[in-house]
């Protein structure tokens, strides 16, 4: 049986099955790590992308 809604939607689940993404910074840990290639940021006017582990590189430097 299904949980209901309420059950699921509390902060202990949050933490519970969110922990490493609490920040942005953890988010951008997260997909780096799990898709390291794919597309972070496009602009597509420019016709430019960056990817996860450039982002995660970039933002690790400008936070140290």
């Amino acid at each position: 049986m299904n949980p209901a809604l309420s059950d699921r939607c509390t902060l202990a689940v949050y933490e519970r099955e969110f922990a490493a993404r609490h920040t942005l910074g953890g988010v951008v840990r997260e997909w780096a790590a799990v898709k390291p290639g794919a597309p972070a940021i496009v602009n597509a006017s420019r016709g430019q992308t960056v990817d996860w582990r450039t982002l995660e590189a970039v933002s690790a430097g400008l936070a140290g």
